[in-house]
């Protein structure tokens, strides 16, 4: 309803979201599909981090695009975000047998 209501009212929507044709982006102008996968342990967890992942780049281009006078490091946040699923990796391979041993 909310979707509904702002594009009553003139906007254009972006929607992000992790599943093909659900609700929201059915309404939306304009759809990011995360596509993170099926959530198995904990519910939304892939989902909210991706689409946390998805927010932080489209700041960064928007920030590059306006120009933004700004203290932020725009390349070195970019390229870290780059680095992350082999940080993850890395960081699971590390501790698969203290997580196998906990489980």
């Amino acid at each position: 309803m909310a979707v509904r209501e702002a594009k009553r009212r003139g906007a254009r929507v972006v929607s992000i979201s992790n599943v093909l044709f659900s609700a929201i982006p059915r309404e939306s102008d304009v759809v990011i599909y995360t596509r993170a996968g099926p959530e198995i342990g904990v519910a939304a967890t892939k989902t909210f981090t991706s689409q946390l992942l998805v927010l932080l780049l489209m700041s960064l281009h928007l920030a590059k695009i306006l120009k933004t006078d700004s203290e932020i490091p725009l390349e070195r946040i970019s390229s870290e975000v780059v680095m992350l699923p082999k940080i993850a990796e890395d960081t699971i391979l590390t501790l698969e047998p203290h997580i196998r041993k906990l489980a």
